[in-house]
């Protein structure tokens, strides 16, 4: 009998793996630096953000929104847009306070993120730069997501 494989490949946003549990981190970011927003407004700066890689679905950013704004993180003020009502959200400083504890607890994670796929890349035949189609940077150094260079884990 032949056996299916173990991940459903179609199913991945994007080809992107790992961007589930980056959408509360872009939302909260994206508040802090361009409120007010709305949801369509932050799907879409998120699929500019990650150069249209990732556009998250609105079945994800809405629950989120709602749990954002339950948690006392974000507010959402009715307004008028093209004669539309729609909600504009907002960080609350209880909000601002969560983004500065997620942004101190994000870098790490991400770096070991970056630092095990760069593992797997190499033992499938490639490069960081030759997959994200980035030019190398030079010796010693990867470029990241985002096309920013840094130093390559060790």
């Amino acid at each position: 009998m032949a056996r299916s494989g173990l991940i459903d490949f179609s199913k991945l946003s994007g080809g992107l793996l790992l961007t589930r549990g980056l959408l509360p981190y872009f939302v909260l970011k994206l508040l802090d630096e361009r409120a007010p927003l709305c949801g369509t407004e932050l799907l879409d700066a998120i699929y500019d953000l990650t150069g249209g890689r990732w556009r998250p679905s609105p079945g994800a950013m809405y629950p989120l929104l709602r749990r954002l704004r339950r948690q006392g993180l974000v507010k959402a003020t009715p307004a008028r847009r093209g004669g539309r009502l729609v909600q504009e959200y907002a960080l609350t400083s209880e909000g601002r306070a969560e983004l500065r504890r997620f942004l101190h607890e994000i870098r790490p994670r991400l770096e070991q993120t970056v630092a095990l796929l760069q593992v797997h890349l190499h033992s499938l035949g490639g490069t960081w730069d030759d997959r994200a189609g980035h030019n190398a940077p030079g010796p010693g150094r990867d470029s990241g997501p985002g096309g920013g260079t840094r130093t390559a884990a060790r």
